[in-house]
């Protein structure tokens, strides 16, 4: 396998339709002979990481995906499989290729640096950061950003099959978190891999995905996420949580405090999220449930209690952390996920 470091390639341009052309693809994508996709990341996306965006497919300031939910934003063309946090990204999660194909072009050496430092001097047409791009036959391309500087194990030309290894998981181009930006196109349109049509085609239709059996086992939809959570000894900061998810599991009874905290992603508006503790003896140490009046990407909360004035007792405390959603007049518990910790 050749290693990563080549000279920057600019990836060539792909030129997306009008939205009445898109429109016209839209019925039409399923007809046509189409790739199986399998899971372009190597990583559990079910416990470790998980989907932040989906294609766009009702553009406007009231963006959805393609179930009508809220894991989107105004014209996003790709699938954003993170990582937790950057200790995680620089670990190395693999990218791989979905499909068998032909590498078409790639680009390494943008670092690392994330969308503040790309606004201060990124290129235009640069903002996918590190790239691949592979053709799959009968129009069908992948596209494959925002990879780990120096990560790129593929070269123009290259004929590769489906899993082979592109590069790794990173913080490349114009990207606020890690993530690799997936997307797929037909003769130059930008597919949806979830429901089979073109982007911009509206949401909650009948769908067609182009995922292989396997694939779709692993990618099941999930109306948001939670991107870190558990129970920490201080006050957590945001900063520290995006850089390493802290995984504590057992504290001193002379502890300063003990402190339930989530980040989570995709909330819309009208959600209810819910921290609480609870000790070792059964009773709530503290239990916290707010609305949200935001629909947001991202949203961090923490609730705890200072040591009491005796030590904490002994035995294992358990963060609860829910979030619930108004769906159809009904509330339905998205998120419900325990966290345990052992004070000593």
């Amino acid at each position: 396998m050749r290693s990563g470091g080549k000279t920057a390639h600019r990836l060539l341009r792909v030129t997306l339709a009008s939205p009445l052309i898109g429109l016209a693809l839209a019925g039409s994508v399923a007809a046509q002979e189409l790739p199986s996709l399998e899971v372009p990341v190597d990583c559990d996306l079910s416990t470790v990481c998980s989907i932040q965006n989906y294609v766009d497919a009702r553009p406007g300031a009231d963006a959805r995906d393609y179930t009508c939910g809220t894991l989107t934003y105004d014209g996003h063309q790709g699938t954003d499989f993170q990582v937790p946090d950057l200790a995680t990204m620089r670990y190395g999660v693999a990218v791989f290729a979905a499909a068998a194909g032909t590498v078409r072009n790639t680009r390494d050496g943008s670092p690392d640096r994330g969308i503040d430092a790309w606004r201060r001097s990124g290129k235009s047409g640069e903002e996918l950061g590190n790239a691949v791009a592979i053709m799959h036959g009968n129009g069908w391309e992948t596209l494959y950003g925002h990879l780990r500087q120096g990560s790129v194990t593929v070269s123009p030309g290259d004929r590769i099959s489906a899993g082979h290894p592109l590069g790794m998981i990173g913080l490349s181009g114009k990207t606020a978190f890690p993530h690799v930006h997936f997307q797929l196109l037909h003769k130059g349109q930008v597919v949806d891999p979830f429901s089979g049509k073109s982007a911009s085609s509206g949401c909650g239709e009948e769908t067609t995905p182009l995922w292989s059996p396997t694939a779709l086992s692993h990618l099941g939809y999930r109306g948001s996420v939670l991107v870190c959570g558990g129970l920490a000894v201080s006050e957590p900061q945001r900063s520290a949580i995006r850089e390493e998810c802290p995984s504590t599991t057992e504290a001193p009874r002379n502890a300063g405090a003990l402190v339930a905290f989530a980040e989570f992603g995709g909330v819309r508006a009208g959600d209810r999220i819910r921290l609480a503790i609870i000790q070792p003896d059964g009773r709530t140490l503290v239990d916290n449930e707010v609305q949200l009046e935001k629909t947001r990407a991202r949203q961090f909360r923490y609730v705890g209690k200072n040591r009491p004035s005796e030590l904490w007792q002994t035995g294992s405390y358990t963060a609860h952390i829910v979030l619930t959603r108004r769906i159809a007049d009904k509330d339905r518990v998205l998120i419900d996920v325990g966290r345990s910790l052992a004070v000593r």
